[in-house]
């Protein structure tokens, strides 16, 4: 866990630069000790700061403050005023796998919402450190779920038919799946349940509805980093991975030619769905349609829709127009269209350029 690279000699030079810059006086030694090989520890060296990994933001401690230094054998060494988050985290980083440390309590934080926090010993200590990880924990869940698509992956043993299609956060802060030509929305709370992360999800659908009956469940969050959730409901499993190559600024979508076919491509023009602009006369909850066309009075007329899993363009760039509508009223809510477009590729591309 510790850099060993970093040698006694460093930690040397904390200690006298620490006791040149802050005489600590007639302190009291703190014996309540735990080692740097301990949990306690190793949230310490979330510390906030430029040295840190992976840093709990949502404490700031207030410094100064003095840390005891003790040996492999609980000897004492010596004391160490800490005065800033480089410091410390410099200090805890240096510190000998072997080694103990202790503080001279009470300490005091700033939490994330300002409230300020007094600590008196170290079960306290812990007890803070493990909230404001719980904390961070749900915010970054929340703040990655936000950014990009997410685009449900394969896992070899838990197949659930939603492989390959899109989950994304609207402006509204909704989730939409994007299931063929269908968009469901709805919510998603994060919560712990003990140690564990949980995530809640529910997407308003007709009545017994299949994805409803897959989705609206309370998921334990088994794997999460910036590009990947892993979520995990009984027997179910989904990952889901995010997706950042989609760009719907343009309002073009562009797909690899077919070899030997110049100008024409196969599309799946469910894919740009991602794209689909909602209608601000939408009430944010009821699952939409959408049909595409080649035409806009076809569209208008609802008449002759394509089939838009392989859909093949009869000219390049062509306008493809699309209904919204809600799928238990039957609703128009308006008719939209973008551009497709079949351009030359090199061998290795791997398809869809958006």
């Amino acid at each position: 866990m510790k850099k060993l690279a970093l040698t006694s000699l460093a930690l040397l030079c904390l200690i006298l630069t620490s006791c040149e810059n802050e005489p600590i006086g007639e302190t009291i030694i703190n014996r309540d000790t735990f080692e740097v090989d301990s949990e306690l520890y190793a949230l310490l060296e979330r510390t906030p700061g430029d040295a840190a990994e992976d840093p709990l933001e949502c404490i700031d401690f207030n410094y100064a403050f003095v840390i005891f230094i003790f040996d492999e054998n609980l000897e004492y060494i010596e004391p160490i005023s800490i005065q800033d988050n480089e410091q410390f985290i410099g200090l805890l980083n240096a510190m000998p796998d072997n080694y103990s440390i202790s503080i001279s309590y009470p300490i005091k934080g700033t939490q994330s919402n300002g409230e300020l926090l007094e600590i008196n010993n170290n079960d306290e200590l812990k007890e803070a450190l493990e909230a404001c990880e719980k904390d961070e924990e749900l915010r970054n869940c929340n703040g990655t779920f936000r950014s990009c698509y997410w685009q449900i992956d394969e896992w070899e043993g838990y197949e659930n038919g939603y492989e390959g299609l899109y989950i994304a956060v609207n402006d509204h802060d909704l989730l939409q799946l994007h299931v063929g030509t269908k968009i469901y929305f709805g919510s998603w709370v994060t919560f712990h349940i003990g140690d564990e992360l949980h995530m809640n999800v529910s997407f308003i659908t007709e009545e017994e509805n299949e994805v409803g009956s897959f989705w609206n469940n309370d998921w334990r969050v088994i794997s999460l980093s910036d590009n990947l959730i892993e979520l995990e409901n009984g027997p179910r499993r989904v990952r889901i991975i995010q997706n950042c190559d989609w760009s719907c600024e343009t309002q073009v979508y562009q797909v690899c030619e077919q070899d030997g076919t110049p100008g024409e491509a196969l599309l799946n023009l469910y894919d740009y769905s991602l794209c689909t602009e909602i209608p601000t006369t939408h009430d944010r909850s009821s699952s939409l349609l959408l049909s595409y066309f080649e035409t806009e009075q076809d569209a208008i007329d609802d008449v002759n829709e394509v089939e838009p899993a392989e859909y093949t363009n009869v000219s390049n760039p062509q306008t493809i127009y699309f209904r919204i509508e809600t799928i238990e009223e039957e609703e128009l809510l308006g008719i939209e269209s973008f551009d497709i477009e079949a351009i030359p590729c090199d061998p290795l591309s791997q398809g869809n350029n958006k």
